[in-house]
């Protein structure tokens, strides 16, 4: 978290931790819990929460508040401007060995990657990610390409790394030999780092804009043979470039 007293604008980072709050809770808050949890005075939380209100940011419900419909256009308008994401969909249908597979696109947001799409695979099963989700980049197969991508002086790898399972990379210098067999191999692995028994293969494409997105095809580890995972990689491969054509990619 920023530090408000030190902020340039205090009240903007205030609104910004306060809507942050309301996104993790499907129910009303109330303004006491709100001040609470992101250590500022009630009286504060009020004013900045009329404010939030009157611009339909937020809503009040049963004594407390809620996400409000504004923040539903500014998402979309967001997503509107990634412009991989209108050709997910049919570049992914269009690859015979990934359409059968869950797909999924990740923009990599500081250290985490922020989900923006997926294509669910003919058999679903229960992964950690979803559209709108953040994952730690060095437990995902998108994640770990995408930092690969990235010069060593720009990766920024924390101190002390997060994990979601005992096979994460928790530890930097594991990581950062992970990355290097990730740029030689030329596509990242995440094997049951994410979830049990869950294998993930993924590259990654940095854009003109500065962004870095990250693919990945998701499977029962049960199910890998060498064929599936040379055919889903040269398939991830292709779609990618197809995704980012030379002209969204860095001159």
């Amino acid at each position: 978290m920023a530090n408000t007293d030190r902020a340039t604008a205090p009240a903007v980072v205030r609104a910004v931790r306060i809507l942050g709050y309301l996104a993790e809770h499907s129910t009303a808050q109330r303004l006491t819990a709100i001040a609470g949890a992101v250590d500022i005075p009630v009286s504060s939380t009020s004013a900045i929460c009329n404010a939030l209100e009157a611009e339909r940011m937020i809503v009040r419900r049963n004594e407390g508040y809620l996400l409000g419909p504004l923040n539903v256009e500014l998402a979309q308008r967001y997503l509107s401007q990634l412009q991989p994401l209108s050709a997910f969909g049919d570049v992914v249908a269009g690859h015979e060995a990934l359409r059968h597979e869950t797909v999924q696109m990740a923009l990599l947001d500081g250290f985490d990657m922020l989900y923006v799409a997926r294509h669910d695979s003919d058999q679903p099963f229960l992964i950690a990610s979803a559209v709108g989700k953040r994952l730690p980049a060095n437990c995902t197969a998108v994640g770990k390409a995408s930092l690969a991508l990235l010069d060593p002086a720009r990766r920024q790898l924390p101190a002390s790394l997060p994990a979601l399972t005992e096979r994460s990379l928790s530890d930097p210098e594991a990581l950062a030999k992970e990355l290097e067999r990730t740029s030689a191999r030329g596509y990242a692995i995440d094997d049951e780092e994410t979830s049990p028994g869950v294998l993930c293969l993924g590259v990654a494409r940095a854009t003109s804009r500065g962004e870095v997105y990250g693919i990945s095809a998701t499977f029962l580890k049960s199910r890998v043979t060498p064929e599936l995972r040379k055919s889903i990689v040269a398939d991830l491969v292709s779609a990618a470039d197809a995704l980012f054509p030379p002209e969204l990619r860095p001159g």
